[in-house]
């Protein structure tokens, strides 16, 4: 038996039924009714939910339909392909710098001689011939310079590229979960 307080839900189901007879399109008679999309019944609300991914899925909802977002989607990517390209460069030509700095210094090292290091360990030896050879051997130091310059700029470019592809996964997909934004 409906109580006073269910008149606003009964009412509201009224509209509702008769609303949903309407067709979708007012403006055109071929429009099918509102009922052929919506639906009320407890089937319609019991049914699979979309799944999180498929509900998230920006590339197909927005940006595959999107002229400006594909642009930027594709500037983006040209972007991070240099970015990849330049970290390897400039990876591989530190690599190669740092190794050719360590040949070159042990290549010193062995062709010197050890004169004044009589009162010194064979450690304390090496080392400070290592720095006399460093500090002689201007090429030496200046490769030693530009290999740490290259391996720092490798670095960069990996972590520009890293923001980079982030933001290409924004045009994709976002995990968003409304309690977590606060």
């Amino acid at each position: 038996m409906p109580t006073p307080s269910d008149a606003a839900v009964m009412a509201a189901r009224r509209w509702f039924d008769k609303s949903l007879q309407l067709p979708l399109n007012p403006d055109d008679p071929t429009s099918p009714p509102a009922s052929s999309v919506i639906s009320l019944s407890a089937e319609s609300a019991a049914a699979a939910a979309v799944p999180r991914h498929q509900q998230m899925d920006r590339y197909s909802q927005h940006t595959k339909h999107c002229k400006i977002c594909q642009q930027a989607m594709q500037k983006l990517e040209q972007q991070l392909g240099i970015l990849k390209a330049a970290a390897l460069i400039c990876g591989a030509a530190a690599a190669g710098l740092v190794a050719a700095d360590a040949v070159l210094l042990s290549a010193a090292v062995v062709h010197s001689s050890v004169d004044g290091c009589e009162t010194a360990s064979g450690v304390a030896c090496v080392a400070q011939q290592l720095m006399q050879s460093a500090m002689g051997n201007g090429v030496v130091a200046a490769a030693g310079g530009v290999g740490v310059f290259l391996g720092v700029a490798a670095v960069v470019c990996a972590a520009w590229g890293k923001a980079v592809q982030e933001k290409l996964q924004q045009f994709t997909y976002v995990e968003f979960y409304h309690a977590d934004n606060n």
